[in-house]
């Protein structure tokens, strides 16, 4: 195939060689079937970029101490393109990664069993270790921090899916995990064997004959199914009021949290999300709702989906938020399929609460702040006993005040 000189001039040609993957720099597009052409527009890629990536990739192929595997290289390449990104919530997933991300969502994988989130630092931190769970086990604490991986140091690795694939693995097989543990200021190694974990992703109990509580850990699997299930069985059994807990919750699925707020609120829009074009989606709740009083428990580790949920319920004041001031996550991601097993989880758009507010790195400040007791500042909520959980005791205050308010106007 033949191309003018003219159209030459406008385009950086970068030609993968695949039989021996060497870079080399070309004047025409060869149309021979071992050969691949990526091209580049001139006017937005610099063609000593280019010139630079070829010689780099030339030099670790001849002159490295070790033979190099040319495939790993080229991932270790992609990846590299979305870090530059600069944006901890967007990463390449590779193959391993892209299972370890479609268990989560799934609700079931091999692990340690821990609920994770990506700290303000980039640092791979610890919300809460499941009980009963191999982390629980071996002693993982919240707000414990991750930073070596069977002796990889993983503080610079940005992406969160790609430290998580890491960590799982077969069932019975141990992992090596060193924890910067913040509360104390020493560094904590551990050796922890992997379990199958199957996460429902809340908790529940009837606090008294009148009263609901669901502690919604994470907006994956099928939670909004378990959500309304409970709620039903709630009801039924003669609850008047509910206390939804999204403390500790980093997020989700928008959709998974869509739908419980669609039991929650009235008709209207619960949050809607804007891409760079100006593409408008827009999560909708109808007409049908619990109407019985609500109180929304939020900290700063309630993120992303949590702030869906609690903001569109303070918006259509629906409820009072109690608690301290949310983390402040207002973006979204999009998990596409790269070929038929890798992937990309990618920052498309902001999202908004009904208010047309976007909260990304504000948060949602509470209706009631109030600070959990200091000796329990740095547990996960599962583990704080009810009657010192000083956040939960002042939302029951408030529900118990509603349900009264409640009774009183029929």
């Amino acid at each position: 195939m033949h191309i003018s000189r003219m159209k030459l001039a406008g385009i950086v040609l970068l030609t993968v060689l695949l039989t021996t993957a060497v870079f080399f720099w070309t004047g025409e597009i060869i149309g021979q079937e071992d050969r691949q052409v990526i091209s580049f527009d001139t006017k937005s890629v610099d063609p000593k970029n280019i010139e630079r990536f070829k010689q780099v990739w030339t030099q670790i192929t001849d002159n490295y101490i070790d033979e190099v595997d040319n495939n790993k290289m080229l991932e270790g390449a992609i990846s590299g393109m979305v870090e530059s990104l600069g944006d901890p919530y967007s990463g390449y997933l590779t193959p391993k990664m892209m299972a370890a991300m479609m268990e989560e969502i799934e609700g079931v994988y091999y692990g340690i069993g821990v609920s994770l989130t990506m700290d303000k630092d980039g640092l791979l931190t610890v919300v809460e270790p499941f009980k009963d769970s191999p982390a629980a086990e071996a002693g993982v604490m919240v707000d414990d921090k991750i930073v070596e991986v069977d002796g990889q140091d993983v503080t610079q690795i940005k992406d969160d899916q790609a430290i998580v694939a890491m960590v799982r693995g077969p069932e019975g097989t141990q992992v090596k995990i060193k924890f910067y543990r913040q509360a104390e200021h020493r560094f904590v190694d551990m050796e922890i064997t992997r379990k199958r974990i199957v996460v429902r992703n809340l908790t529940d109990a009837m606090l008294d004959a009148e009263t609901g509580y669901i502690h919604i850990k994470s907006f994956e699997g099928e939670v909004s199914q378990f959500f309304t299930e409970t709620m039903d069985v709630m009801l039924r059994a003669g609850a008047k009021g509910l206390v939804i807990d999204l403390r500790d919750n980093p997020g989700g699925m928008v959709r998974e949290a869509a739908k419980i707020a669609d039991k929650l609120l009235p008709k209207g829009i619960i949050t809607y999300t804007i891409d760079r074009h100006g593409n408008r989606y827009e999560y909708d709740s109808d007409e049908n709702q619990t109407r019985v009083p609500i109180v929304v428990l939020v900290n700063q580790r309630s993120a992303s989906a949590s702030e869906i949920v609690a903001g569109a319920v303070r918006d259509y004041q629906r409820g009072k938020l109690v608690g301290v001031k949310t983390f402040g996550k207002g973006i979204v991601q999009r998990l596409s399929p790269v070929t038929d097993d890798a992937g990309l989880n990618l920052t498309t758009g902001r999202y908004y609460l009904p208010s047309d507010v976007c909260i990304h790195n504000v948060g949602i400040e509470p209706d009631v702040q109030i600070e959990p007791l200091a000796e329990y500042a740095n547990k996960p909520v599962s583990y704080i006993p009810r009657d010192k959980d000083v956040q939960l005791q002042k939302a029951l205050e408030i529900l118990k005040a509603e349900i009264e308010k409640t009774g009183t106007q029929q």
